[in-house]
């Protein structure tokens, strides 16, 4: 990469290490209590730490003169307070037996909705946990590697910046059905715990139609007005002119994502994981990436290239 982008986005990560583990904390908790149909509260907390991540982020740019590190900074506030925020409501409202106690839950007849389950080994956790982790972990990397081909090509400066900022429109859109995703976990999880093999297929295709129109409604929404939202970030007519080559591709890659995300989320549930986790590498590792690093440098297709290999 470009020597003057390396040493400023190292400093970048190391300071945002600090929000990793709040980070994961607060989104086992705010998993553990959507799982339980506890919703409202998930909403308003991560709500305001949101709220308090634009303000912080605004103070420490605009005030304290931490430029664009000062991201990084808000990124800790923000987590740590949405951290801290979770842990207080589940021990005001002493929620702690359903979220953080599993050695001896409370009988079943005692709790509306509670489903007691044996006790979890941590080999038997993590044979559960690990292959939907791989699965997001190849599907976030994959994006990362498309930084790399970026930087790979002629004009690498405005190519970075210009993947930067349609890797930053498409994380708006990819993260909304991820959440998708975890929605279609739980209803599918919930059905298959109530043994209800008719409702399945039905929730499945309800929640992938849903996904589909969507996802396609934002792509034309991207298509159409791409131009306006990249000059939401910059002024800079260079980065915008690289970026543009390749809107279409990235509004184009919503739909499938929007999709995919829905069918792992029911197959993870279903207990399908390793099976999801395998679609991804093979979709993402050994077709998604050589596709992108082949169509953009090999056939000098540029970021369009690498974003066709993506939709692929």
């Amino acid at each position: 990469q470009p020597a003057g982008v390396v040493a400023p986005c190292q400093l970048f990560i190391t300071m945002s290490l600090v929000s990793l583990p709040p980070a994961w904390l607060s989104n086992a908790l705010g998993n553990m209590l959507v799982s339980q149909g506890i919703v409202q509260p998930c909403l308003l907390i991560h709500g305001f730490a949101s709220m308090l991540h634009v303000l912080a982020a605004f103070v420490f740019m605009r005030y304290c003169e931490a430029k664009f590190l000062g991201i990084a900074l808000a990124d800790i506030v923000f987590s740590w307070v949405e951290c801290l925020m979770f842990i207080a409501w589940i021990i005001i409202t002493r929620r702690q037996d359903y979220v953080w106690r599993c050695t001896n839950p409370p009988p079943r007849s005692e709790v509306p909705g509670w489903y007691s389950i044996e006790s979890m080994s941590v080999n038997t956790y993590l044979w559960i946990a690990l292959p939907a982790a791989i699965g997001v972990w190849v599907e976030w990397w994959s994006a990362d590697f498309t930084l790399i081909f970026a930087g790979w090509m002629p004009g690498a400066e405005f190519s970075i910046g210009a993947q930067g900022l349609l890797l930053n429109t498409a994380s708006l859109l990819w993260v909304v059905f991820s959440a998708t995703g975890s929605s279609s976990a739980i209803r599918v999880g919930h059905l298959v715990s109530s043994r209800d093999a008719h409702g399945i297929p039905v929730a499945i295709e309800a929640m992938v139609e849903c996904a589909a129109m969507l996802s396609v409604l934002c792509a034309a929404a991207v298509q159409l007005s791409g131009s306006k939202i990249v000059q939401l970030y910059t002024t800079d007519s260079r980065f915008i002119h690289e970026a543009m080559k390749a809107n279409s591709a990235m509004a184009w890659s919503v739909p499938p994502s929007a999709i995919m995300s829905c069918l792992l989320g029911a197959l993870r549930a279903a207990g399908l994981r390793e099976y999801a986790t395998a679609v991804m590498l093979a979709g993402l590792c050994i077709v998604g990436c050589p596709l992108s690093l082949w169509l953009g440098l090999h056939y000098q297709m540029d970021l369009w290239g690498i974003w066709m290999g993506s939709v692929i």
